[in-house]
């Protein structure tokens, strides 16, 4: 039986600012389109203020004083809901975190569900983003950039390896 590989998808990641599912910090996103990246997205989000003094930033950089000004969650959902109005389905690794997360904002902002229709490429590979691009011979840079990680997601199994994509190549930040 011939596998389905999809070629058309949004590939999304979220950085947390901490372990509360609704302090998403950054979104990267990326259309994928017949296997041609066609649109890249990335944004600083103001995460929902919560009592949890550690943080990630560690990790990813981002510091809430890097958010104090950025746009909120819904300015990413809308992007996310345009980008999979004709239907795509959105390409997470691991949707235990990805789609808890922005299902936990969908909640707190009272907004619409868009979450119906996902691929887990990490119920595919059955390894973490860093392995399954080691095992696909894809390189990985800046892991823990939300659209770095998006990039990366639309090249792991299940999808098609976008022709145009360059994974060591930063793409440039749109900040809304």
């Amino acid at each position: 039986m011939k596998k389905k590989i999809i070629d058309t998808f949004v590939a999304v990641d979220f950085e947390t600012m901490t372990t509360n599912p609704t302090s998403v910090c950054a979104a990267g996103f990326v259309k994928v389109r017949h296997g041609v990246i066609c649109e890249q997205w990335y944004s600083l989000i103001k995460p929902i203020e919560d009592d949890k003094a550690d943080t990630f930033t560690w990790l990813h950089g981002i510091s809430r004083e890097m958010t104090a000004e950025a746009p909120t969650f819904p300015t990413a959902h809308a992007k996310l809901r345009e980008l999979i109005a004709d239907g795509s389905p959105i390409v997470c690794h691991n949707a235990n975190a990805d789609i808890k997360f922005i299902e936990a904002c969908e909640w707190e902002y009272a907004l619409d569900n868009i979450t119906d229709n996902y691929i887990d490429t990490y119920a595919i590979s059955g390894t973490n983003l860093a392995d399954a691009c080691t095992d696909y011979n894809i390189y990985l840079d800046n892991h823990h950039d939300a659209l770095c990680d998006a990039r990366l997601r639309s090249t792991t199994p299940g999808t098609a390896r976008p022709t145009n994509h360059t994974a060591q190549a930063r793409a440039p930040r749109q900040v809304r």
